[in-house]
């Protein structure tokens, strides 16, 4: 390994260390856009698990200009939803902030109710993919290509 990649990981490291968080995961993810409006909602594809009637699903919501919130800079958020696809119900799980340095965290547990799906709703639009009632679509293969298509939305 070299020196800058040993000096870039120790940095990260630090940044971990300090924030509480973790960065945004470089891999490739594959997202689909699913709503547009204040924020710009993605489902995470690879992140859908189903069984029988209940499906689970990682979504991202981000903003088209960061939000400062005590000092730092923030453009939205990870959540985990939890769906029952047979009675139409939703439930937000989780909620971790995304800064616009790309770190995630800390993510916090929401313990909202089991919601109904209202159509054009956001639990509804994710919903439609996590449960597999719209044929999955392929908007971005990484958060800074969501990033981007957020603010061209703008």
């Amino acid at each position: 390994m070299s020196s800058h990649t040993v000096s870039k990981l120790a940095t990260l490291a630090i940044v971990l260390a300090f924030t509480g968080g973790q960065t945004a995961e470089p891999e490739d993810v594959r997202m689909q856009l699913v709503r547009e409006g204040r924020f710009v909602y993605f489902a995470e594809l690879d992140s859908i698990t189903r069984d029988g009637a209940n499906a689970r699903m990682r979504s991202v919501q981000l903003s088209a200009e960061p939000s400062a919130i005590g000092g730092k800079n923030y453009i939205g958020g990870y959540s985990w939803w939890q769906f029952d696809c047979i009675a139409k119900t939703g439930q937000r799980m989780d909620y971790a902030s995304l800064r616009d340095d790309l770190v995630i965290g800390p993510v916090m547990p929401i313990d909202g109710p089991v919601i109904e799906l209202s159509p054009g709703g956001e639990a509804a639009e994710l919903a439609a993919v996590a449960c597999g009632w719209v044929e999955p679509r392929v908007d971005a293969t990484h958060l800074s290509k969501a990033i981007q298509l957020t603010r061209d939305a703008d």
